[in-house]
This record gives structure tokens, C-alpha cells and sequence, in this order.
């Protein structure tokens, strides 16, 4: 199955798609500038030492994966989900985008704004917010759980089992209104890097077992 990333030219987007390419996907890195992407995903490929990641533009991208990723920043996520709604359709939209700045759950949170924008036609879920892209540019980390928040519990099962292929651990958290949730852990994550002069704090689900 072919996974694409949306926005993979960030920092988020790249440490992706090299955990992906590493467990044996092929990727599709997108990017505004598909020449952008192009750049980025041959130097990937340098590190990787196989050609497993194609730069492309998002609309390609979208169009061509069967799983798409979003990395895309806060600012003009909405905007460019919904011009890529057609290419989209019946498709598993992972959201790793976080509403900037993480803070409150009385707000939407980037999930929750995309689902709306994109509608019922596409299957959303929220991953990825509380995960550094310095833990996943890193070819060994220390146990890492993902929380993963959905409406709908198969998307949300696929989700997590990509989630595994890359050496992390999805946790079912609840519905797509509990992204607020994760998104503000997120922003006391940020607040515990800055006091401890880290950058890679993540979190860990103590007492339970998962598959």
C-alpha cells in the first residue's frame, strides 16, 4: 500500500517517511513545489541507501496513495485539504497537524477542522501530535506510545497498525474531539523541553497491554 505524506517536506514529514521507507513502503513525499519534494526525497534516499521515497506534488501525492499522511503546518492546512477533497475521497486521512498554538481543549482541534472540511467521504484520525520529529529521525528511540483518535474504530485499528510498523505504539484514545486532548499534552511537552533544555520529550501509557 502506498503512503503519502502531505506537507512531508518539514521535519515531521521526513522523519516519517524515513521510518516508513526503512519498514519496506513505498513513500510519496509531497510538497507545494513538487521540484521541493523531488529534492528532499533524493536526499532521503542518499541516507536510506535505496530509492523507496518519490518527491511529487500534494495533489499527485493524494491522488496516487492509497494512505495519506498530513504533516502540513496549521497555517493553510484547512485550505489545502480542501482543494485536494476530490482526490481524497474514501480515502484514511492520518492528521499529525496540530492547532497552533496547542493549548486549550475548548477549541477544535486540526483533525476535528479537517474532518469538517473534508467531510463524510473521508475517513479521519488524529496521530502523531505528541511525537518529536527528532524521535523519529533517531534509527533507535526510547518506547514511544502514539495516541490515536478517531470516529471511526477501523480506521482507527489501520491506523495504529502503521502506526507499529515504524517502532512506535498506537494507543486508541478515544474519539476525533480527543485530538484536543493530545494536542495540549503536546503543549506541555514544548514547556518540559524548554526546562530541561531537551527537545525529544514524548509520552508512555503505563498499564495496559496491546497487540
Amino acid at each position: 500500500m502506498t503512503l503519502a505524506i502531505l506537507g512531508g517536506t518539514g521535519k515531521e514529514g521526513q522523519g516519517l517517511a524515513l521510518r516508513w521507507a526503512r519498514a519496506g513502503r513505498e513513500i510519496l513525499l509531497g510538497s507545494r513545489e513538487a521540484t521541493k519534494g523531488e529534492e528532499i526525497a533524493a536526499t532521503l534516499n542518499e541516507e536510506l541507501g535505496t530509492a523507496r521515497i518519490r518527491g511529487t506534488s500534494n495533489r499527485d501525492a493524494a491522488d496516487e496513495a492509497e494512505l495519506v499522511v498530513s504533516t502540513l503546518p496549521d497555517s493553510g492546512h484547512i485550505e489545502t485539504l480542501t482543494g485536494l477533497k476530490e482526490e481524497l475521497v474514501g480515502k484514511l486521512l492520518i492528521v499529525a497537524t496540530i492547532a497552533w498554538p496547542p493549548g486549550p481543549t475548548s477549541k477544535s482541534s486540526a483533525a476535528e477542522d479537517a474532518q469538517e472540511a473534508l467531510g463524510d467521504t473521508v475517513r479521519v484520525v488524529a496521530a502523531f501530535q505528541t511525537v518529536s520529529a527528532g524521535t523519529l529521525r533517531k534509527r533507535e528511540s526510547e518506547p514511544e506510545d502514539v495516541l490515536i483518535c478517531g470516529d471511526d474504530a477501523q480506521a482507527r485499528e489501520q491506523t495504529r497498525a502503521v502506526i507499529e510498523e515504524i517502532g512506535l505504539r498506537g494507543v486508541i484514545a478515544g474519539r476525533l474531539a480527543q485530538a484536543r486532548v493530545a494536542e495540549a499534552i503536546t503543549g506541555a511537552l514544548l514547556k518540559i523541553n524548554k526546562h530541561y533544555g531537551v527537545k525529544s520529550t514524548g509520552i508512555r501509557i503505563t498499564g495496559i497491554e496491546t497487540s
